[in-house]
């Protein structure tokens, strides 16, 4: 079989689907439109508490210094650098976690909000951070991935697994926005131009400020366009 050329999203269908987002999803799960230009989304209200335990739980605690992306071998594995722009520690969901009933309600939720199915999603990757640590401004599209089957990564899709007492806010500097993290809410942005879905959106690069006072959990799923 060929690798489907489609994009997951033809242009403008990524706008229309933002657009939607407060309409049909306001009341269930409290959403808030941050920005429209480009669009960050918050879901106040999108975890329950055993769906976060689950997730959790689920990874088995194989906690392990989080990486950046380094460069692909010949079988188009990439590469996984030790970082010092980001401190945090993570754990990805793998076989017991993807098989959980609660933890693909997650995906479910996301699929019916993105209009995209979860083949096009990554694992989620379940992240610690500690006092002190942060992930520096950083975007998560890059050219290179539009060489790769899967394609870039179009959306973002961040959950936020615990309170933290103080600092860990999801930060996007080009949009004087900070995202306090709260316990089973969650963010969505664009990684891309609507009219233009394979073209990066510079707009929404962001950091991870450093935790400050008590411990932060969350996960993220990047969503692909192929």
């Amino acid at each position: 079989l060929g690798i489907p050329k489609d994009h997951v999203y033809k242009p403008g269908e990524m706008e229309a689907m933002l657009k939607e987002i407060e309409g049909k999803f306001g009341d269930r799960y409290d959403v808030t439109v941050l920005s429209t230009e480009p669009w960050v989304v918050t879901f106040d209200n999108f975890l329950t508490d055993i769906e976060i335990t689950e997730l959790i739980s689920s990874v088995n605690g194989n906690w392990e210094r989080s990486t950046d992306t380094g460069s692909q071998n010949e079988f188009g594995e990439t590469g996984r650098v030790l970082s010092s722009s980001r401190t945090s520690n993570n754990a990805w969901c793998r076989w017991e976690c993807d098989a959980n009933p609660h933890v693909q309600n997650i995906v479910k939720k996301i699929e019916e909000i993105t209009h995209v199915p979860s083949p096009n999603f990554e694992s989620f990757q379940v992240l610690r951070y500690e006092i002190g640590q942060k992930y520096n401004t950083h975007h998560d599209a890059s050219p290179h991935q539009a060489s790769q089957a899967s394609g870039v990564r179009i959306l973002t899709f961040f959950l936020y697994l615990s309170d933290v007492e103080e600092g860990g806010e999801t930060a996007f500097p080009n949009l004087n926005i900070a995202v306090k993290p709260k316990k089973g809410s969650a963010l969505l942005w664009p990684s891309v131009m609507s009219d233009d879905p394979d073209k990066i959106d510079g707009r929404t690069m962001h950091a991870a400020k450093p935790v400050i006072k008590g411990t932060k959990f969350a996960a993220n799923t990047w969503i692909h366009s192929h």
